[in-house]
C-alpha cells in the first residue's frame, strides 16, 4: 500500500461492507473510527474492539439526525489527529424493507417520505458531516469515498426511485463540497501549493455483494469486495485520479462525471496570478517570477481537484488481482 491512511472514519460500520472496511483497515494497522446507529447490533464491532483495543473507536451517528451529526463532529474534534480517509457507507432504500427491493409501480403515497429519508442519509447528512469535519480533512492525501450503486449512475429501475435519486445527488454533493473548500482556501491563501490541501473525492461501486441488501445470490463476498476497493482507494489517492465513479475492480464507470466548474478554474487562475505578481521590473524580481512559475507548473497538475483535467483522467487506475466477475453489474441490486 503506497498511501496507508493513519486515521479512517467508516460511516455505517456495524455490518456488511462497512464492517468489512473496519476489519480491513484495522488489519492494516490503521486507527479506525466506526459509526453506528443507536439501535444497531454492536456484537461484531465489540469483538474487533477487544482484539485491537484503542485502535478502534465506536461512536453513535445517524445521518438522518442533525443533532447526532453535530455531536459526532464535536467528539472527533477532541482529538488533534487529522482524518486521512472518510468512507461514506451508510445507506437506506428510503424504507426498512430492504429485502423486497424489486421493480414495482411508483406509489406517490410512499415516494415522498422515502425520498426525504433517502436524501437525509445520502445527501444532507453527509454534507453536514463533511462541513463539520472540514478542518480535519485539510491534508494533502485526505480523501472522501462515497459508496454508490448502479442506480446512482442513471438507472431507471422502477420502484427504487428515491434511493436512486438520492444516491446520484450524494455523489455530486461530495465533489461540490470539495470544490467549495478549494474556493474558500483560495480566497485565504496566497500560495497556490496550499490548495493541494483540498481533499480528493470519488464514488465507488462495491459490486453485487452478499449483504442484507445484496442477498444470498450475490456474486461477491464482503471480503472480496472490500479487499479490491481498498486497492482502488489506495491507487486513486496515489495517482490523484479523483472525480470519477469507479467499480470495485478499478474500472472507471463514469470517468468524466465531475468536471471542474468554470468558476473554480477562475479561482485557481486568480490565486496563481496573485502569487506570481511582479511588483518591480528589476532582474531579481524576474528571476523570482520564473522560479514561482516553475513551481506552479509542477504543482497545479497534481492538485486533487484539477487532476481530472489531465489527458489521462479517462484511464482507470490499475489494481492488481481483480476479483472474478469484475464486469458483472446486476440490475436492481447494490452492495
Amino acid at each position: 500500500m503506497k498511501n496507508k491512511p493513519e486515521t479512517v472514519v467508516v460511516v455505517g460500520a456495524t455490518r456488511g461492507i462497512g464492517l468489512g472496511f473496519v476489519e480491513k483497515y484495522l488489519a492494516l494497522d490503521c486507527k479506525v473510527i466506526a459509526t453506528h446507529r443507536a439501535t444497531s447490533n454492536l456484537l461484531n464491532l465489540r469483538k474487533q474492539q477487544e482484539r485491537y483495543g484503542e485502535k478502534l473507536i465506536l461512536l453513535p451517528l445517524d445521518l438522518a439526525d442533525t443533532t447526532q451529526i453535530d455531536a459526532f463532529t464535536k467528539k472527533v474534534h477532541e482529538s488533534e489527529e487529522k482524518i486521512d480517509l472518510l468512507i461514506l457507507n451508510a445507506g437506506t432504500t428510503g424504507n426498512n424493507d430492504v429485502l423486497k427491493l424489486e421493480p414495482k409501480p411508483l406509489d406517490p403515497a410512499t415516494f415522498w417520505p422515502e425520498l426525504e429519508l433517502s436524501r437525509k442519509v445520502h445527501e444532507d447528512g453527509p454534507l453536514r458531516l463533511i462541513l463539520g469535519l472540514e478542518d480535519k480533512l485539510q491534508n494533502e492525501n485526505a480523501c472522501i469515498v462515497y459508496l454508490t450503486t448502479p442506480h446512482g449512475l442513471g438507472s431507471k429501475t422502477v420502484g427504487i426511485d428515491a434511493h436512486a435519486m438520492s444516491k446520484a445527488g450524494g455523489q455530486s454533493m461530495i465533489y461540490s463540497r470539495c470544490k467549495a473548500m478549494v474556493k474558500k482556501w483560495a480566497d485565504a491563501c496566497k500560495e497556490p501549493e496550499q490548495l493541494a490541501q483540498a481533499p480528493g473525492a470519488f464514488a465507488i461501486y462495491p459490486g453485487w455483494v452478499k449483504t442484507d441488501m445484496g442477498g444470498s445470490n450475490a456474486r461477491l463476498t464482503v471480503a472480496d469486495s472490500v479487499d479490491s476497493m481498498v486497492k482502488v482507494i489506495d491507487t486513486v489517492i496515489s495517482t490523484k485520479k479523483f472525480a470519477a465513479v469507479y467499480s470495485y475492480n478499478g474500472s472507471a464507470m463514469n470517468p468524466n462525471a465531475y468536471a471542474p466548474s468554470e468558476e473554480l478554474i477562475k479561482v485557481i487562475a486568480s490565486a496563481e496570478k496573485a502569487a506570481l505578481k511582479i511588483e518591480t521590473p528589476d532582474e531579481s524580481a524576474k528571476e523570482i517570477s520564473s522560479q514561482n512559475q516553475q513551481m506552479s507548473n509542477a504543482i497545479l497538475p497534481t492538485l486533487s481537484i484539477f487532476a481530472q483535467k489531465e489527458a489521462d483522467a479517462r484511464t482507470s487506475p490499475h489494481v492488481d488481482n481483480p476479483v472474478p466477475n469484475a464486469n458483472y453489474v446486476p440490475s436492481g441490486l447494490s452492495g
